[in-house]
């Protein structure tokens, strides 16, 4: 949170371009929360590859780390339009 709270601080000038220093330490925090998680992915996918003896085969690899990543940012998004974040920005349809 210290982390966030200064960066919100040294990006308050991005308001004079239009830029919301909340929504940019709220993008980096999820983005430091993320990595972690990608990269557990990759070993856990990895270990399964290699059990499945198919440890040579970078589809096998890359593809579900893909799949793991995409699921975790849907899910983080929709955690975010849960709490009413990025309600705003979007015209009704």
């Amino acid at each position: 949170p210290a982390l966030v709270d200064a960066l919100v601080s040294a990006a308050r000038p991005l308001r004079l371009v239009g830029l919301d220093p909340e929504r940019f330490g709220l993008a980096v925090a999820i983005l430091v929360r993320s990595v972690p998680f990608v990269a557990a992915s990759f070993g856990e996918v990895r270990d399964a590859a290699r059990a499945r003896g198919l440890s040579r085969n970078p589809l096998a690899s890359i593809t579900p780390v893909v799949v793991l990543a995409v699921a975790y940012a849907r899910s983080t998004g929709d955690a975010l339009v849960a709490r009413g974040l990025g309600d705003d920005d979007e015209p009704d349809t």
